[in-house]
């Protein structure tokens, strides 16, 4: 009796045990991530979204490198010194008030498990397990207000979609697919991280 007892207590804190913590934990396990996204824009008045796809790399202490390759190529890299893009082999730094560096500094944030960065963003509320969770995030400063009316995070073992809805009434989809976890950087990678 004792050991069903105990077996359906470790159940009961694996079902209701898991929390912002928790989730934290989860998704600070891995030191680098590379994984391809698709992008869908829902825009009011048009009858198809527009999509989009490329690839990504977060490395927990060098940052996070965005490559856009459909419909055309953008790069652009978020880092300890700021979110920087790539023109004609350069990277050029861009103001810290553009909008790709409020929605890079988020998805640094998320895929690194920074919660203490989220907490001063956004005021979230968390539900479901660590299979399968989903993470509200309503904003808290005036300027995100103005951006974002909320955002929908959903995952597992790993961040796998992101819905922006946006002030203007857009809708924002991410999706992450094809994830793999601590593979070391390429030789281009690492070069395009490097301070």
């Amino acid at each position: 009796m004792r050991a069903v007892c105990f077996a359906l207590a470790l159940l009961a804190s694996h079902a209701w045990g898991f929390d912002l913590a928790a989730l934290e934990q989860q998704l600070a396990h891995h030191q680098r991530i590379h994984g391809q996204f698709s992008q869908s824009r829902f825009i009011p008045g048009l009858a198809a979204p527009l999509q989009s796809h490329g690839r990504f790399v977060m490395d927990r202490q060098q940052g996070l490198l965005w490559q856009l390759a459909q419909p055309w190529q953008l790069n652009l890299r978020l880092t300890a010194q700021g979110l920087a893009q790539q023109q004609d082999g350069q990277w050029l730094s861009l103001n810290a008030q553009h909008a790709s560096s409020h929605t890079s500094r988020l998805f640094l944030a998320l895929l690194r498990g920074d919660r203490a960065e989220l907490d001063k963003l956004f005021d979230s509320q968390l539900s479901g397990s660590s299979a399968q969770w989903q993470l509200t995030l309503q904003p808290k400063s005036l300027l995100l207000k103005q951006i974002f009316t909320r955002i929908e995070v959903r995952g597992g073992a790993l961040l796998e979609q992101i819905d922006l809805h946006d002030t203007s009434g857009e809708h924002t989809r991410l999706t992450f697919s094809a994830q793999h976890t601590d593979q070391p950087l390429s030789p281009q990678e690492a070069l395009d991280l490097a301070p």
